[in-house]
């Protein structure tokens, strides 16, 4: 039977530090607010799908408390790696294949 993995990529909404540039016309507190409301939206979906695991990637790796907190129920939580995007799936989907999935996705925390 195939392995399947989803990749779940998120940030812990702390203001300052997500959704900046809508914080310039909204403010720090409330797109941080926006942000957690996007991702808690999207972990109640995924959640909800089945014959595969979740695997939280979070940023930063000084967070993995808050995110574990946060989104609880999850199959692994694995820090992402520093560099851009494609650097940071290409990391995590090398890794996910390394770990023996067979199909692996992902989506990210606010894309909804």
């Amino acid at each position: 039977m195939p392995r399947n993995a989803l990749l779940y990529f998120v940030k812990y909404p702390e203001p300052g530090k997500v959704k900046t540039r809508l914080a310039r016309s909204i403010g720090n507190d409330q797109a941080a607010a926006v942000y957690r409301q996007l991702a808690e939206q999207n972990w109640r979906v995924i959640l909800r799908a089945s014959g595969m695991d979740v695997i939280v990637l979070f940023d930063s790796a000084d967070k993995e408390a808050e995110i574990r907190q946060w989104l609880p129920s999850c199959c692994q939580y694995w820090p992402q790696l520093s560099g851009d995007l494609g650097e940071r799936l290409t990391a995590a989907f090398a890794r996910a294949f390394d770990a023996g999935y067979d199909h692996v996705g992902a989506v990210g925390s606010d894309i909804l």
